[in-house]
């Protein structure tokens, strides 16, 4: 059966560089309550569906309606490189949101939250290390790490895209080798990987999850393999439960997606209902289907039936996001799957709740030229219960998100930064914010909030550690914020210190003291140019008045670490004080300008011993890739067990005594 159309609609954004601008900052809190001053974010009501007819209507509504003004097209915004606050990447109420303690032997996936596992193209049991490569997945023995060598090898019917590790269970997400060819076009974007709001998304995606048994690791075998439509946005792991979270966006035939100045919105629907009325619901939802050790592929089954669809009252477009879930204690139930009519642009996880953010054009404060409100966050509450996972609760607030770390839940409350406005319309139109929402009659409400924080500047960096928060800004220098948010009804910056450079990443180390990785800004003549990574150290034990302890600059200007975009890439063994992060170094040889480039020398991960007393004390580094070789790779990971530590990467493993690194390592060569 004929299930998709071909659409010939291709999209571009248009990337508008930011400017350096001046710092004005202000801020104002009030309690929101249910009451809410502002009048675009607001809460929203859920529904669902009585039959598949009706649910095929509404898409098909939604997607008729999804038309924006000719102003908005190609609306996105990026900042420079040289200010690139470094979107990371895929992802806890219930926990404190301690840092995360890992077993004193090994470290782990550094996560976002306790008890919420996180996928990464790298795991380990304490002896294995399990990496993904291109379409296989290496297992690796480094019981003696002077002698580590491949136990075997999982063959993968796709591109691996990440990693768990549950007991003898290794859960492999990969892209299927469907021959289908997935192209992109407008609509979604795989969680923080757009830094604007002209999210590209593949259609024709497809997700697979294979589970395989490793409780022999010369002997892996394959327990099962699940094929589902849609686009993988991101995961987490929570004990025994898998949750996989993807967006589905169908070949439909051609149809309009903007109005322009001589045409009438509602003329352009009325064109869009036409165009898609022979489209059944066949084509609107996502599928799934199993394929068994042969290569055996099932009949597809709806993945989400009609009664487990939720319809927001305020929406537009008809992609659909589902959340799945896979019981690893039990690998012959059956998929279970919940979705809702949305877009799912980054995904946050506590332990009893997992929410869906997404950005969206706000057609209110566009016709009032509100640039300042141009953007709203759209928020979706998927509460963990005895009967599955239920959207509980839907709200909106004003403003663009970060990354995950712009949400945070404690005590059944959401804590989630935003900034306002549009980066290329200048400072303006800039301005940030910090909401608290609760459900409340199945409503995600605003109960107390800030707004105008740091006029001028965008969010850097974001953490929600308990009844805490730290928020960076920046434009010339580094405003780090402290937030009381120990009454979310009334939640208050208390604190603030400015610093050269600024943070994209912020690591609790304990109560009193954070560590974050950002990078140097050298201000020459009024701009502000990026220099190397730099590593700090702050007191908060003042949490009214945070102090700068520590700080370790690593190179010159084009210096970069994976790190400063994604959180898995930061690997902090706390029972030890070791920290490992990848970098790409350059040097400037006679410096004469700040914004003079350095000549690049090698990549490898750099080891800290981190203390509170002392600060930083290099331990080495473990070269992996130098100016004269032509490979490099696209992720590191840093890995400690025992007195070594491992620099991971998909054709290779390095090890070495973190204590005598340059004269104790060895490597692994498992190129493909």
């Amino acid at each position: 059966m004929l299930r998709r159309f071909n659409r010939s609609i291709a999209r571009m954004c248009v990337f508008v560089l930011i400017l350096a601008v001046p710092l004005l900052k202000g801020c104002s809190s009030s309690n929101g309550g249910t009451e809410i001053g502002n009048p675009f974010y607001q809460d929203l009501e859920m529904g669902t569906f009585s039959s598949n007819q009706e649910l095929q209507d509404y898409i098909l509504d939604q997607y008729a309606k999804s038309v924006l003004p000719q102003d908005a097209y190609g609306s996105s915004w990026v900042v420079d490189d040289e200010l690139d606050a470094g979107n990371d990447g895929s992802t806890e109420g219930g926990s404190t949101n301690d840092a995360v303690s890992a077993p004193d032997s090994y470290s782990e996936t550094n996560v976002q939250e306790a008890g919420v596992d996180e996928a990464d193209q790298a795991k380990t049991d304490g002896r294995y290390i399990y990496l993904a490569g291109d379409k296989t997945v290496h297992i690796v023995d480094t019981e003696t790490p002077s002698a580590m060598n491949e136990v075997s090898t999982i063959s993968v019917n796709g591109y691996v895209d990440s990693l768990y590790l549950y007991n003898d269970l290794l859960v492999i997400l990969y892209t299927p080798d469907n021959g289908r060819g997935n192209y992109w076009d407008y609509a979604g974007a795989t969680e923080d990987v757009a830094v604007g709001f002209c999210y590209w998304f593949p259609v024709n995606a497809e997700t697979g999850v294979k589970i395989v048994d490793v409780s022999d690791q010369a002997n892996p075998a394959e327990k099962s393999d699940t094929i589902i439509e849609g686009n993988l946005i991101s995961s987490r792991r929570i004990e025994n439960k898998l949750y996989v979270v993807q967006q589905f966006l169908p070949e439909l035939p051609q149809f309009d997606y903007y109005y322009y100045g001589n045409q009438n919105k509602d003329d352009v629907i009325k064109a869009n209902k036409a165009k898609l009325k022979d489209v059944t619901l066949d084509n609107l939802i996502p599928y799934y289907k199993t394929v068994d050790k042969e290569g055996k592929e099932s009949e597809s089954t709806q993945l989400v039936t009609y009664e487990h669809f939720y319809k927001p009252s305020d929406t537009s477009g008809g992609s659909v996001v589902t959340v799945s879930t896979f019981d690893l204690l039990d690998l012959t139930q059956t998929v279970e799957s919940t979705g809702v009519i949305a877009d799912a642009h980054t995904v946050y996880a506590s332990t009893s709740a997992l929410y869906v953010a997404s950005t969206r054009w706000n057609d209110s404060a566009y016709d009032k030229n509100d640039s300042l409100n141009i953007y709203q966050t759209y928020l979706f509450k998927f509460s963990f219960t005895d009967d599955g996972v239920v959207c509980t609760g839907a709200g909106s607030v004003n403003g663009h998100i970060l990354n995950q770390f712009s949400l945070g839940e404690y005590e059944d409350v959401l804590r989630i930064a935003t900034t306002n406005g549009e980066s290329w319309m200048g400072s303006g139109t800039k301005s940030s914010n910090v909401y608290c929402l609760k459900v409340e009659d199945e409503k995600l409400n605003v109960i107390g909030k800030i707004e105008d924080i740091a006029k001028g500047e965008s969010i850097y960096a974001v953490r929600f550690l308990g009844k805490r928060g730290y928020i960076v800004t920046f434009v010339q220098v580094d405003p780090l914020f402290t937030v009381d948010l120990s009454d979310p009804y009334h939640p208050e910056i208390v604190g603030e210190l400015k610093v050269p450079g600024y943070s994209d990443y912020i690591h609790p180390l304990s109560d009193n003291y954070i560590l974050t990785i950002g990078q140097d800004v050298n201000l020459y003549q009024g701009t502000p140019w990026v220099q190397g990574v730099q590593l700090s150290i702050f007191d908060v034990s003042d949490f009214g008045n945070p102090v700068l302890l520590f700080k370790e600059n690593i190179g010159d200007r084009g210096t970069y670490s994976e790190a400063l975009y994604n959180h898995k890439a930061f690997t902090y063994w706390a029972s030890n004080n070791l920290l490992a992060i990848p970098v790409n170094l350059y040097e400037v040889e006679s410096p004469a300008y700040p914004y003079d480039y350095g000549t690049y020398k090698y990549s490898g991960l750099y080891v800290y011993e981190i203390s509170t007393e002392n600060g930083f004390s290099h331990l080495g580094t473990i070269e992996t890739g130098n100016a004269y070789s032509s490979y490099y790779s696209t992720w590191t990971r840093g890995v400690f067990m025992d007195d070594h530590v491992f620099a991971v990467q998909k054709n290779a493993v390095y090890s070495a005594e973190y204590n005598a690194i340059s004269t104790t390592t060895n490597t692994l060569d498992l190129t493909e």
